[in-house]
């Protein structure tokens, strides 16, 4: 429960709010950022797992705007980028356009787009006014405003966002939401796109 764990940092004085932001794990593919530990970290990539710290198959949450989603939103589409941010991490935030490109030019080959803005709660979901506020703001001034954004539930913080420890992550997820691959740190356009091809390739394999 990593990064809801330092959401007890703000009730602390502002110097413990500093701290929470270098907890968090904000990472940049091209400079590296803090991780958990407070080391240099770079963004990695790899294959998901089965465990339940990878699936988002069971879930219900209310976005940005004001709708109820569930994991239902991945059965249109045959991948899904959820997008993992926090309206502290700046690498979070200049990805946004790229997501919100990519998303676009693979909109034929049913690839969907969702984010989840992991610090608009705390611990136990009870929404935090300043960051649900911020986060509306960043993803109309980043253009990242056409897809949902989801403040994270219980469900959603006991199915997997306790288990994420840093931010920006991408996870790719088929139509039931189980993860396809997990991608932590900023990426590029070109990247991205190389890890669409080879999830959607995966996906098409699998049947």
């Amino acid at each position: 429960m990593a990064i809801f764990k330092n959401h007890l940092a703000r009730t602390l004085p502002a110097l413990a709010l500093v701290g929470l932001f270098l907890l968090a794990g904000c990472g940049d593919s091209t400079s590296g950022g803090s991780s958990s530990d407070g080391s240099s970290s770079t963004a990695s990539s790899g294959a998901a797992d089965s465990s339940a710290t990878n699936t988002l198959t069971s879930f219900t949450a209310e976005g940005l705007d004001g709708k109820t989603y569930s994991q239902d939103y991945f059965a249109q589409y045959d991948l899904t980028i959820v997008q993992i941010w926090g309206t502290f991490c700046s690498p979070c935030i200049r990805e946004m356009p790229d997501m919100v490109a990519v998303s676009q030019q693979y909109a034929d080959q049913k690839v969907g787009i969702i984010g989840i803005v992991i610090d608009t709660t705390d611990v136990d979901a009870n929404v935090l006014e300043d960051e649900l506020d911020a986060a509306k703001k960043i993803v109309k001034e980043t253009g990242a405003d056409g897809f949902p954004h989801l403040i994270p539930s219980k469900s959603l913080i006991q199915s997997k966002l306790q288990y994420v420890t840093g931010t920006p992550e991408t996870v790719l997820v088929d139509k039931t939401g189980k993860a396809v691959k997990i991608i932590t740190g900023m990426r590029t356009q070109a990247q991205l796109r190389n890890e669409l091809d080879a999830a959607l390739q995966k996906v098409a394999q699998n049947g």
